[in-house]
């Protein structure tokens, strides 16, 4: 019932219509999506990525309520550009880079409409907040919002990455991953803040 979900990572899931649609970091030239309706049993459906480049991972798709449109955020040879489609299983049409030495990119839209994209700058892997006009155009300057300065957070190698945010009772929590991703002591934290630029505080009792 997992139908060719082993072998991924990094997923991203929305929920749209009654299914899951899952994207994930795959060969490294592309996303395929998966479905699900229950968040158990998954079918592989079809690619709706391709790049010309080698080191495409860490999706990220994000359904507008203004236009209706799904927009997907890729990592591609380390900077991120977006995509469109009109449905979360079609094949989304690039609309070219957006960040310059930067990965992992994730879209947030707060309450009253704003837009936010978290992403990491390297080197340094600085996790960084870019205000946006709209899903596609950038507003201002981006911040800068969390970097490692904790010692779990540079076991194997020094790096924060792959920020998410949750909003919840009007707190903004920024999750984020720490130290080597290929190794037992790559772990997960958050910070917590007031707003969607923060300044954000590190949970004390990371990871």
């Amino acid at each position: 019932n997992y139908a060719g979900i082993l072998g991924i990572g990094d997923p991203a899931v929305l929920f749209y219509e009654g299914s899951y649609y899952l994207y994930p970091t795959g060969d490294n030239h592309g996303y395929d999506v998966y479905i699900s309706s229950d968040l158990v049993n998954w079918q592989k459906g079809p690619r709706v990525f391709y790049a010309d480049e080698p080191g495409t991972w860490a999706p990220d798709v994000f359904h507008d309520s203004h236009d209706g449109k799904f927009y997907l955020y890729y990592t591609v040879n380390g900077r991120i550009g977006v995509a469109v489609a009109d449905r979360p299983d079609a094949v989304f049409h690039d609309l070219g880079p957006l960040i310059e030495h930067a990965i992992d990119a994730h879209m947030f839209a707060d309450d009253d409409g704003r837009y936010y994209l978290y992403y990491v700058q390297y080197p340094g892997f600085i996790i960084h907040v870019q205000p946006m006009a709209s899903p596609v155009k950038k507003q201002g300057v981006a911040v800068r919002l969390l970097q490692p300065t904790e010692s779990w957070e540079s076991r194997q190698a020094t790096i924060t990455e792959a920020p998410w945010m949750l909003k919840h009772k009007g707190a903004y929590y920024l999750l984020y991953s720490a130290g080597g991703a290929d190794s037992a002591d790559y772990a997960i934290g958050y910070a917590v803040a007031e707003t969607p630029l923060g300044p954000f505080a590190k949970n004390p009792d990371n990871p």
